[in-house]
């Protein structure tokens, strides 16, 4: 390109020349003169041209630079989207793993449940069995009673019977030997029902006696498995209740670990959506690159035709200035008389075409950079409108509008037109964020707090250099010393934390200051609630951000 433009002038120079021989002469040189001109306006639009083509080509591949550059940003973007999809992945397989583990433990805590509750069915069922068995004892101990009270009275009326024939023996001694035979012989079978009545009383009573010692036996067990039987219904009972207590904790941890399911499920749909929107982005570009490319490779084959055109039509020219140069020789000696009397007009006339050419070229100049610029700003806006929608897009919302995410602000409430540090903050003002809090007189986060913990981490690991004090506060309650140690315990608790998730552990300091410190009175819930805090500080110079806890 530079040895055509280099030719061009030479051309141009050739022709300045003609054309100054050409304006000595007669009417064939204003024919001459025409036609030169009509070749430096062509030589002059080649040029233009060429010149326009080139600040295009150039165009496009700054263009397709910053693609490229958008396209390598994109990539990074997709990776981390889907590290973070993978994350989401295994931790709700840990968590479904966690969770069949507690229905096993459910499974087994209700059949253990079941076991006892039959154990205890059985022991009930024993318990009866032994009651209808004493029963059946008591009924056959009263029956003997009768019994023996029935042999008894009849021994009694026996023994009488035998005195009376007694008695009618000696009453009747003279009597017959007859009769005497019949009354002894009577009192003989009377004493022989008496022994048998006796011996029939005899084995009754020991009947009675082993019914006696066997239902004392009989009540002595019934007792003891009674005692048993309670002792074992009022342990399977406590360890019904345990087990229903545990149970309840566990259906409690199902619903939690279930919920904390959702959440990842519900997160890692999310990240697929944006890796979804990012792959997208990602494809636009390349066809667009593509699209600039095929673009810039058609310009370059126009350009290729433009130059050799002009080559060609530099040719030409360059053989009509010979032929004219010839015919310039042939006119050389009539205009050998002419040019002295014209010297003086000739060269106020090339003093004045110098000026003029020089003016036409300047503002053609100024003409085409006017263009050009006008051309390249509205590139230059269209590419800033794009890029600050892609921007946009792939930063996240901004809900207060202070040009930092919400999701990298600790200050999401920033009011408009306050100038704010790249944690979304306004330098020197207390920030309060909710959502931080500690479990009841202690040191130990909440699941609710290691959230908003995790959002501060993130902010805060874009932050190479600068240096933070956690400074921990209480209320009045209590005693000063106890609120003093507790505030340093809260407060170094949240920089382990914020250490233990990526915060270079050099940029972090801890203090707790108890409650010496209160930003409101201490006579309200709201102004207790407010006093009970952490801070976290910017070193040295103050931008402190305070972390509400409870």
């Amino acid at each position: 390109m530079a040895e055509q433009q280099l030719s061009l002038s030479a051309a141009r120079a050739r022709i300045a020349d003609l054309e100054s021989q050409l304006q000595a002469g007669g009417g064939e040189d204003q024919a001459l003169r025409g036609e030169l001109q009509a070749a430096q306006s062509a030589a002059a639009e080649r040029a233009e041209a060429l010149a326009a083509a080139t600040s295009q080509v150039e165009a496009l591949g700054a263009e397709r630079d910053q693609a490229v550059q958008r396209i390598t940003t994109l990539e990074g973007t997709l990776a981390e989207l889907r590290a973070a999809s993978s994350a989401g992945e295994q931790a709700v397989s840990a968590k479904e793993q966690e969770l069949e583990g507690l229905r096993g433990e459910l499974q087994a805590a209700q059949a253990t449940i079941s076991g006892q509750e039959q154990e205890l069915q059985a022991g009930r069922a024993a318990a009866a069995e032994a009651q209808h068995r004493l029963e059946a004892m008591g009924a056959e101990r009263d029956g003997l009673r009768t019994e023996l009270e029935t042999r008894r009275a009849q021994a009694d009326q026996s023994a009488v019977r035998n005195a009376e024939l007694e008695a009618a023996l000696h009453t009747r001694g003279d009597d017959s030997k007859a009769e005497q035979d019949r009354l002894a012989a009577e009192l003989k079978a009377s004493q022989e029902h008496v022994d048998q009545l006796g011996a029939a009383l005899e084995q009754a009573q020991a009947r009675g006696e082993q019914l006696e010692e066997s239902l004392a036996s009989q009540q002595q067990a019934a007792k003891t498995a009674q005692e048993g039987l309670t002792a074992e219904r009022d342990a399977a009972a406590r360890e019904a209740e345990q087990a229903r207590t545990e149970l309840a904790k566990a259906w409690a941890r199902v619903a939690q670990f279930e919920q904390l399911a959702g959440e990842t499920e519900r997160a890692g749909k999310r990240l697929t959506d944006e890796l979804s929107d990012s792959q997208a982005e990602l494809a636009r570009l390349r066809d667009q690159l593509a699209q600039q490319e095929q673009a810039a490779a058609t310009q370059r084959e126009a350009d290729e035709r433009e130059r050799a055109g002009a080559a060609e039509q530099v040719a030409v020219a360059e053989a009509a200035l010979a032929t004219e140069q010839a015919r310039a020789g042939e006119l050389q000696a009539a205009l050998e008389q002419a040019r002295a009397e014209q010297a003086e007009l000739r060269a106020g006339l090339e003093s004045r075409g110098a000026r003029l050419g020089e003016t036409e070229s300047a503002l053609q100049q100024t003409e085409q950079d006017k263009t050009d610029l006008a051309g390249e700003l509205a590139q230059l806006k269209q590419e800033l409108s794009n890029l600050q929608s892609l921007y946009a897009s792939a930063r996240g919302p901004d809900t207060d509008g202070d040009g930092v995410a919400d999701r990298n602000d600790l200050c999401e409430d920033t009011a408009s037109g306050v100038e704010v540090d790249g944690l979304g903050c306004a330098a020197g003002s207390p920030i309060v964020m909710k959502g931080v809090s500690f479990e009841f007189d202690s040191d130990a986060l909440t699941e609710a707090a290691k959230r908003r913990l995790d959002t501060v981490a993130a902010s805060l690991r874009g932050l190479d250099t600068a240096r933070f004090e956690v400074a921990g506060h209480t209320d009045a309650a209590g005693v000063a010393a106890y609120n003093l140690d507790l505030s340093q315990r809260r407060a170094k608790a949240v920089q382990d934390y914020l250490v233990s998730h990526g915060v270079p552990a050099e940029l972090l300091t801890a203090r707790g200051y108890g409650e010496e410190q209160p930003v409101a009175g201490n006579d309200s819930a709201e102004g207790i609630a407010a006093n009970r805090r952490v801070e976290l500080r910017r070193l040295p110079e103050a931008a402190a951000v305070s972390v509400e806890s409870h």
